[in-house]
């Protein structure tokens, strides 16, 4: 089968390499900065606090938190928790190994991907700039550990069909299982995985009943803990009609790659970046439109290359051709088939289960969306594709450092989605474990930033571990005001940095604002 390359090519691969160490970088530069701006709400504080509460009991999490469709997931974060706060209970310490972790396995991914494919660094450029997956490096949620793991199953996907064997078998089925255990949305892409490689290994797969029950025992053996949880799940209706996703929510997964979502995340962005610097929307403005439009139009292209190329697969099989899947083809469009399967069950997903469509429904597909959208580039000219990744990966640049700026100067978002930093937390907390008492509670007039008592709750335990200082009995109870005030400037932001919280008690009124 005659098929154009998934993206152009280059003989070039030490220099290539080279380019792409030092996107890298830059790409570990701006993850690694400022850990204490990373947000900290609802699931993030869940996991850390069940982390805790399992060590404490001296045994490994039996359950992870409940999904939005009546799913229990797999405590597999949860363990990888307790792995650290058995080193640390500062919550620096633990969101920086975290973050370093996940990083460091989503290069060595994008890195290895670029090897195999033997494309331009500037192609892959983009991923280490991209503001969603820059976000979902940095929280400590639990299905943003599907964003440093997906390239690798893709990847070991195509590597099984260029030649199977064993070991590559393996080298898929491991990361695959581990995805699925910890967030089953995975499995729109591994569906679409497995059946390309039987497709076109069909003839390895089958050439022995032995070898044929093997692999399927072991995939069985794997899977078995998760089928029979999946089994005994109650499922439920993600979200109201009023909230569902439109029939077409499968086709967006391109807002991974744009800063379509922040405008959602962070209120008023990107009209607004910094308060006292509204020009600055006449520069960011442009850019966030452009990000999207760079971002849509090409995951249209790589639509229109994917639909062509499946036509052309349809006539060869009409003509009766005895080899549909040829031994010889692109690298690339082993993994174009399987993003295409991954957009149709992604699809096939909002359409039946109504759910909202939020952006981390596709940290388990995202490369997909981004493969399709390399494939793109394979319809234009070489000047043409050259100049367009270029100014595409410029733009996520600058949009990118707007949106670090944006949150370093307004300490998070008075939104759902984002709310008040961990480090602006974390000084209430340290300044409520001063008082070593348990017996407290929050002022229920609480500000709208503030959504989730919890979050507070867990930081003053980890606090009080951190000190060695556990807390002691007080009646009457304490009661805690929280405050959260918003600098206007990034100078502001920095030189009130530690005391943009305060915490008054109904004891002490002039409580320091300094631990």
């Amino acid at each position: 089968m005659a098929v154009a390359p998934l993206i152009p090519g280059t003989t070039d691969q030490v220099r290539q390499d080279r380019i792409l160490l030092i996107w890298i970088g830059v790409g570990a530069l701006v993850t690694l900065l400022r850990i204490d701006l990373i947000p900290w709400i609802n699931d993030e504080p869940r996991l850390i606090l069940r982390a805790l509460q399992a060590n404490a009991a001296g045994h490994p999490a039996p359950d992870g938190l409940p999904g939005s469709l009546g799913i229990r997931y797999f405590p597999v974060i949860i363990w990888f928790y307790q792995l650290l706060l058995k080193c640390s209970y500062d919550i620096l310490t633990i969101a920086f190994c975290k973050i370093l972790f996940c990083y460091t396995l989503f290069s060595a991914a994008i890195f290895s991907l670029r090897r195999f494919l033997r494309c331009r660094a500037i192609f892959l450029a983009l991923l280490f700039v991209s503001p969603p997956l820059w976000f979902t490096h940095r929280i400590l949620w639990d299905n943003c550990f599907l964003v440093p793991l997906v390239p690798w199953v893709i990847l070991a996907a195509a590597w099984f069909v260029t030649r199977p064997g064993w070991g590559r078998l393996l080298a898929w089925l491991i990361p695959a299982v581990l995805a699925i255990y910890i967030h089953p949305q995975v499995l729109f892409l591994q569906l679409p995985s497995l059946v390309v490689m039987v497709l076109y290994r069909k003839r390895w797969f089958f050439a022995s009943l032995r070898r044929f029950w093997a692999v399927s025992g072991l995939g069985t053996l794997l899977l078995l803990p998760f089928l029979v949880r999946l089994l005994n799940s109650h499922f439920t209706r993600g979200s109201s009609h009023r909230h569902a996703a439109p029939w077409f929510a499968g086709l967006t997964g391109w807002r991974m790659f744009c800063s379509r979502d922040f405008a959602a995340m962070l209120p008023d962005f990107p009209r607004v970046v910094v308060p006292d610097f509204p020009w600055l929307r006449w520069f960011v403005q442009p850019l966030h439109w452009l990000s999207i439009y760079f971002a849509a139009g090409l995951f249209g292209l790589g639509v229109i290359w994917l639909i062509r190329e499946g036509v052309r697969l349809h006539r060869r099989r009409q003509l009766g051709c005895r080899q549909a899947f040829p031994v010889q083809f692109h690298r690339g469009t082993i993994m174009l088939w399987i993003a295409g399967g991954t957009v149709v069950l992604q699809s096939l997903f909002f359409m039946v289960t109504h759910v909202h469509d939020f952006s981390h429904y596709f940290n388990g597909t995202w490369i997909a969306y981004y493969l399709i959208m390399l494939s793109g580039f394979a319809m234009l000219s070489e000047r043409l594709w050259m100049g367009a990744c270029s100014v595409y990966t410029a733009v996520t640049t600058c949009l990118l450092f707007a949106v670090m700026l944006r949150i370093a100067c307004c300490g998070g978002a008075v939104s759902f989605q984002y709310g008040p930093v961990l480090g602006d937390q974390l000084r209430i907390a340290r300044q409520v474990a001063r008082y070593r008492t348990g017996n407290y509670r929050w002022n229920g007039q609480t500000p709208a930033s503030f959504n989730f008592s919890h979050a507070l709750d867990t930081l003053v335990k980890l606090e009080w571990l951190r000190r060695q200082t556990p807390p002691t009995a007080q009646t009457p109870p304490l009661i805690f005001t929280v405050t959260f005030r918003t600098p206007r400037t990034p100078w502001d932001a920095w030189q009130t940095l530690s005391v943009q919280s305060a915490v008054n008690t109904n004891k002490d009124r002039s409580a320091p604002n300094r631990p």
